[in-house]
């Protein structure tokens, strides 16, 4: 949508216009081949005609850069010679058209394909990311677990282990029976306090 060209000489400031703006990019849009301007003071009044003027430029060669049905630009080779160009010259124009348009789209594939490696690899990281997440969460879910299973075990190995003892001196010693269950409510509070202490662990913090 916009041309804009350097000069290497010095002088203005790089054009910069709106291909509507500037006549040549119609006709090379639509022929898509080399175009021979014999009179640059033909064109209409616009910034490119006014610097071929002021140079003394008489012909002009337009060589459309194309990729695939698309205009991306335009080689442009100005002389003051008043001869114009010939079929040769515009072939060869056509010619570097051709390399540069091409040079073009392999730069634009390796830009492509660069983008790619970037986006794989960023993908590639982030699911490695998520893996080491969900491998860390389900370890501490792991030892949390054996955690609240060793504690809750041990426990109710004493209260079982104390209810037995109380059970067998239930008939003959009743008072070795109510301390074993005295010690088996203190084993079994002490197993809830510690599953407690777990399971409040397993809460986020702020």
């Amino acid at each position: 949508g916009e041309v804009k060209t350097w000069f290497s000489d010095s002088g203005p400031a790089p054009l910069s216009l709106p291909t509507a703006q500037f006549p040549i990019w119609g006709v090379l849009r639509a022929e898509h081949r080399a175009y021979a301007l014999s009179d640059p003071a033909s064109l209409p009044p616009s910034p490119m005609r006014e610097w071929f003027l002021a140079r003394g430029m008489q012909n002009v060669l337009f060589a459309p850069l194309v990729l695939g049905e698309d205009l991306i630009g335009f080689l442009s080779i100005p002389t003051t010679r008043a001869d114009a160009y010939t079929p040769e010259h515009t072939d060869l124009a056509q010619a570097l058209a051709h390399q540069i348009a091409l040079a073009v789209r392999l730069g634009r594939l390796a830009e492509q394909a660069s983008d790619a490696a970037v986006a794989a690899e960023r993908e590639r990281a982030a699911r490695s990311r998520i893996a080491e997440r969900e491998a860390a969460v389900l370890g501490e879910r792991n030892r949390l677990a054996r955690e609240i299973h060793d504690t809750l075990a041990q426990a109710f190995v004493g209260v079982v282990t104390l209810l037995e003892a109380a059970k067998d001196a239930a008939a003959r010693r009743p008072e070795k029976a109510q301390s074993c269950v005295q010690d088996a409510l203190r084993a079994a509070r002490d197993g809830l306090d510690e599953a407690r202490r777990s399971v409040r662990a397993l809460r986020p913090l702020p």
